[in-house]
């Protein structure tokens, strides 16, 4: 799964822009400035994700998390496999892709077997080693006035399955405008790509 993340800064936004250049496109940005330092992003918080609205591509600002339909709590990941068959993510995944932009993602060793597992304080920063940048595949909708994202999840790569099952869907770059405009794109659910990237795993 994804619980925390580390944002990326104001540092990071001419790369950001570089790498859809590449793809033709221009990244545009609303909101609030991005951070000037290294910050963690808890689930509930208001953040920076990049959306493609009638062809625009933009940082927007959105809240970390589905709220259940309950009101009782909120959805912060969704696994990529089932996505298109569970009804609270279906349409978001059809048509309300997002990427979150980070510079890795947090993991808490587990220990023990099976269901007894019990996560420890022993915690890591999951980063690329090609890259500084880590773009985490995301769903997003409009519910009461907001605008939320959930972050999709795949089975974990080999790399990592030893502090945990799940890990973040990640979109190469590659990959970056299809995954916000193009249909067909669903078939990056599937996680192949991502179990190809190399990761940097540091206890922190």
């Amino acid at each position: 799964m994804c619980g925390r993340y580390m944002v990326v800064t104001e540092g990071e936004i001419i790369e950001m822009q570089a790498i859809f250049e590449e793809l033709g496109k221009r990244l545009d940005r609303s909101g609030e400035a991005l951070p000037e330092k290294d910050t963690e992003i808890f689930p509930g918080s208001t953040t920076q994700v990049i959306t493609e609205n009638d062809g625009q591509i933009q940082l927007t600002p959105m809240f970390w998390g589905f709220k259940k339909w309950d009101n009782k709590g909120i959805v912060i990941n969704a696994r990529a496999e089932t996505a298109l068959e569970k009804p609270f993510f279906r349409e978001s995944t059809l048509s309300r892709r997002c990427i979150i932009p980070s510079k890795g993602f947090y993991e808490w060793a587990h220990h023990g077997d099976g269901h007894r597992k019990e996560k420890s304080s022993d915690k890591y920063l999951i980063r690329r080693e090609d890259s500084h940048l880590l773009f985490m595949a995301g769903i997003c909708r409009r519910n009461e006035g907001v605008s939320e994202f959930s972050i999709l999840t795949v089975p974990a790569s080999p790399q990592m399955s030893h502090l945990h099952d799940r890990m973040p869907l990640q979109i190469s770059n590659d990959d970056l405008t299809e995954w916000l405009s193009d249909p067909g794109a669903v078939g990056l659910l599937d996680g192949s790509k991502a179990s190809e990237v190399f990761l940097s795993i540091a206890k922190v």
